[in-house]
């Protein structure tokens, strides 16, 4: 793959650090319209990230519920507690 190709931005937006892309780039191929694996032996890697990826995004979306509840639970007018402590 030529090196002013776009796969580093791509693989950046798919999740994977700079360390995990230069590990990751020499095995892949453009096809066109997307980039592939090589070979099969990516496979173990790739699936890695996604798993990686896909507990971030477990932990993000259970953050931002509790901050949900949080918002949800705040009272529509400011109590007086909260004047004594300005």
């Amino acid at each position: 793959m030529p090196p002013d190709s776009c796969a580093g931005p791509n693989l950046l937006a798919a999740g994977l650090n700079t360390a995990t892309i230069a590990e990751l780039l020499p095995c892949m191929i453009d096809n066109g319209t997307t980039l592939a694996p090589a070979c099969v032996g990516m496979l173990p890697d790739l699936n890695r990230e996604r798993t990686r990826l896909t507990e971030a995004i477990t932990r993000l979306l259970t953050a931002r519920d509790t901050l949900d509840s949080i918002i949800t639970a705040t009272p529509t007018e400011t109590p007086e507690a909260c004047y004594a402590q300005a």
